[in-house]
């Protein structure tokens, strides 16, 4: 069973992509609606945080969680993996993945001539700076992250117009002429996809660039792992979604009209 950790829906675009290539596979998810938005908490906060939800998903029964967002993987990834798995005996024999290493090794095949980058992302994830030291470690000069305040927030509550507001202040820059590959750090991000892509093209004036799905790179990545550790089981099952705050009436109905080929259950915990 594999479990899925985010604060809303945005990691939900993740697990819709991972059944579309594994459609038989027994997923639990959590929606941390309680501490949302995680993306403008303190580090500390978002440590806490997100070491409470993997902890969660475990004792559900979860051999493997996946961090569905980028401010949780960015500041607690390296915690969980080497220190918090170690010292926690009960729970030896379970894994945790990010995505940010999925999103690179995307970004590395299809940009190996190291042209600039700008990540799009929150104020916590580009505050990590996170992506800008691994992609230095390969050598990649310049890598920016711009940060996205309250859009998040915008496409959780499906607020159409705040988001073509935000988009529009934060796009409409001659900054981003100087970079031709555009990456979506924000599991939310890719809810509007079609829409940031079309803001791109009109603001980079026509320009060549490339926009990275990050939700299909990872999705990609946990097929290709799950192929290697055949002793995680991918039992047929529903997606069942745990909510910390909400309602799960309302819940549902919101994943339903973002991701209709999803079958979900929703559990208020």
């Amino acid at each position: 069973m594999i479990g899925f950790y985010d604060s809303g829906v945005g990691g939900l675009s993740v697990v819709d992509e991972f059944l579309k290539l594994k459609p038989n596979t027994e997923v639990i998810y959590l929606a941390d609606t309680k501490n949302f938005p995680l993306g403008n908490k303190s580090l500390n906060e978002v440590l806490e945080i997100t070491k409470n939800g993997v902890e969660f998903l475990f004792n559900q029964g979860c051999q493997l969680v996946i961090l569905a967002c980028n401010t949780a993987t960015s500041v607690a990834i390296r915690y969980l993996q080497q220190t918090w798995l170690k010292t926690n005996s009960q729970y030896q024999n379970r894994k945790v993945l990010g995505i940010v290493k999925p999103t690179i090794e995307q970004l590395v095949a299809i940009n190996p001539n190291r042209e600039p980058v700008l990540f799009l992302a929150t104020n916590v994830t580009c505050q990590s700076g996170f992506y800008v030291r691994e992609l230095a470690l390969l050598e990649y000069n310049q890598v920016d992250c711009l940060a996205f305040a309250n859009l998040a927030f915008a496409i959780e509550t499906l607020d159409y117009a705040l988001i073509d507001q935000i988009l529009d202040q934060n796009l409409n820059s001659l900054k981003i002429l100087q970079y031709k590959f555009f990456v979506l750090a924000c599991t939310h991000y890719p809810i509007v996809f079609d829409l940031i892509n079309t803001k791109l093209a009109k603001f980079l004036q026509n320009k060549p660039f490339t926009l990275i799905n990050q939700s299909q790179a990872i999705a990609n990545s946990l097929e290709q792992y799950l192929v290697k550790h055949s002793e995680i089981s991918t039992v047929t099952g529903l997606v069942k979604i745990y909510i910390t705050k909400g309602q799960a009436a309302d819940y549902q109905k919101k994943a339903k009209l973002l991701f209709p080929n999803l079958s979900i259950t929703v559990f208020e915990v």
